[in-house]
């Protein structure tokens, strides 16, 4: 189980106790996510906005709402950023909202401070797009500079499960006298006192 802790597949959830995003991410998704509109001192569903079917219902040809944000907050919370391309038409409308892999985006950071960033895209094929700001949802984690979100699942894969790390990684991880990690019932690392 250390080598699974400590796996990409263990992040990505190749396997029933790696799976570490998984239940945050399906639990948010079974959340409702509809757009609301003030009017006067209520608040209500604005059924009207051009984003609220999207949001609520289908962003996509290829994916439900549930699959687009469950994905969604699965790459946030295992990759610290998640992506989604919004594809316009004419007159700026938005169209869809289509998931893109963390690992396909590299983040341009701007040269001027303030500026947002832009993002390169690399598809499948080997090709790749620049798009602006304003054409990528970006979605992040904790971070230590506004534009990069960092990977939370693997920053707290150390405080979790100290003994797990490659020896040169251990020292001070944790309080490691009399102490064993295991995994547990439920995916959750217990530690047991000697």
């Amino acid at each position: 189980w250390r080598e699974l802790l400590n796996s990409d597949a263990a992040i990505y959830g190749g396997s029933n106790h790696g799976n570490l995003g998984g239940v945050l991410a399906e639990d948010v998704a079974k959340l409702p996510l509809k757009v609301f509109q003030e009017d006067g001192r209520n608040i209500l569903p604005a059924k009207d906005h051009p984003l609220y079917d999207k949001l609520h219902r289908k962003p996509n040809d290829l994916s439900s709402s549930f699959e687009f944000r469950e994905t969604l907050v699965m790459h946030v919370a295992l990759t610290g950023n998640g992506f989604a391309f919004i594809n316009r038409g004419t007159g700026g409308k938005i169209l869809e909202l289509i998931n893109v892999e963390p690992g396909a985006v590299t983040i341009m950071r701007a040269d001027i401070l303030g500026e947002p960033p832009r993002y390169l895209v690399r598809g499948r094929n080997g090709g790749s797009l620049e798009f602006p700001a304003e054409s990528i949802l970006h979605i992040k984690g904790p971070s230590l500079d506004g534009i990069e979100g960092l990977a939370a699942v693997k920053l707290a894969r150390e405080a979790i499960a100290p003994d797990c790390l490659p020896p040169k990684r251990r020292q001070g991880a944790g309080n490691q006298i009399g102490a064993r990690w295991e995994i547990g019932p439920a995916n959750v690392v217990i530690e047991r006192r000697l």
